[in-house]
């Protein structure tokens, strides 16, 4: 794979290290779990801060690809 210049590749998470889940359901915790394969640790964190303030799991997730990416 080539990357063009100023490119940054971006590596999924592999753990929920340094994300703070403090304040969310045991469901939204489970589905950060699963979820956290496949997205960013800067997206991930966006989720949960956005959770914490009130929105659904689905209205993070969309808010955090808009913002932040994958």
């Amino acid at each position: 794979m080539v990357k063009a210049k100023g490119e940054r590749k971006h590596l999924m998470a592999t753990n929920l290290t340094g994300i703070s889940l403090k304040g969310l359901s045991s469901t939204q915790k489970s589905q950060m779990q699963t979820h956290k394969v496949h997205h960013t640790k800067r997206h991930l964190s966006k989720m949960a801060t956005e959770m914490r303030r009130g929105k659904t799991f689905t209205q993070s997730h969309t808010i955090a690809k808009r913002l932040v990416g994958k």
